[in-house]
């Protein structure tokens, strides 16, 4: 028997999963995904869209994982300004571009 799970080092959420449409730093927001993952704690990780825009960096404070689904809560702990935005953003690009060929 075999459980799937994913270990998520971002955050990668669109507005209905939990982005918000003016995030600010500080505030806690909640977030829901598909699949059961596995997020690190108080830890500070990139907070991206589904294109892989980098927006700045958040907190995981909790998560729960049940029936196929991960539901948790996180603070924003930093946003970008465009310029590095853009920097972050053609990095983290560049390194799934580079996973995906991996397999």
């Amino acid at each position: 028997m075999r459980y799937q799970t994913e270990f998520n080092y971002i955050l990668k959420i669109r507005e209905g999963q939990g982005l918000p449409a003016h995030p600010e730093i500080n505030k806690v927001y909640s977030f829901e995904k598909t699949i059961e993952r596995v997020y690190p704690l108080n830890l500070p990780i990139l907070l991206v869209d589904d294109d892989y825009h980098v927006y700045g960096k958040c907190i995981i404070l909790e998560f729960t994982v049940s029936n196929n689904l991960t539901k948790g809560k996180y603070k924003i702990f930093a946003l970008f300004d465009n310029e590095k935005r853009k920097i972050y953003t053609e990095d983290l690009l560049h390194s799934v571009e580079y996973a995906k060929n991996l397999k």
